[in-house]
C-alpha cells in the first residue's frame, strides 16, 4: 500500500532530525517510569495503526469511495 507523505510533514521530520542533532532535549525525569510511559504510548500508537491499515483495505486514501465504519473508524467521523 502506497501512502504519500505530504511535503509539510516531510519538512517537519527533517527539521526535527536536525534539531535533535543540534541540541538534545532531555526531560527532567528520564528514569524508568518515563521510559515505561513512553514505550506504552508508542506501542498503543503502533497497535492502533496496525488495526487501522487492514480495516481500510484497498480503499484509495486520496479518493475514498465509501465510508468506513469498522475497526478504529467506528467511533470517529472520518470521511474515509
Amino acid at each position: 500500500m502506497n501512502v504519500p507523505i505530504r511535503q509539510v510533514h516531510l519538512v517537519g521530520l527533517v527539521l526535527g532530525a536536525i534539531l535533535h542533532v543540534v541540541t538534545v532535549w532531555r526531560l527532567a525525569d528520564s528514569g524508568p517510569v518515563t521510559l515505561a510511559v513512553g514505550l506504552a504510548v508508542a506501542l498503543a500508537g503502533t497497535a492502533l495503526g496496525a488495526w487501522a491499515v487492514p480495516t481500510v483495505g484497498d480503499q484509495s486514501v486520496e479518493h475514498p469511495g465509501a465510508l468506513i465504519t469498522d475497526g478504529p473508524y467506528a467511533s470517529t467521523r472520518n470521511p474515509m
